[in-house]
């Protein structure tokens, strides 16, 4: 909601576009594809606090390495019980 909310404070619209999830037949094929989501949002974050910062907008680059931080956290968890 956060995101959400400064993309509309900065006068941008929100584009949503889920995608249907992949069959999955074993809970390592589960484990794989997280993984590589939280690598993905984790360079999704890396690129917008990137953004954020040449914006000059450090209240947002505080918050965005915040979130960065808690889904790095999460992607080496996973990482790990996925060993």
């Amino acid at each position: 909601m956060f995101l959400a909310d400064k993309i509309t404070a900065l006068g941008g619209v929100l584009k949503i576009n889920p995608e249907m999830p992949k069959k999955i037949r074993t809970a390592k094929q589960m484990m794989q594809v997280d993984i590589a989501a939280e690598r993905q949002v984790i360079e999704n974050y890396t690129n917008r606090i990137a953004q954020a910062e040449a914006f000059g907008d450090k209240g947002l680059v505080i918050r965005l390495e915040d979130m960065l931080a808690e889904e790095t956290d999460h992607a080496e968890e996973l990482e790990r019980l996925g060993r």
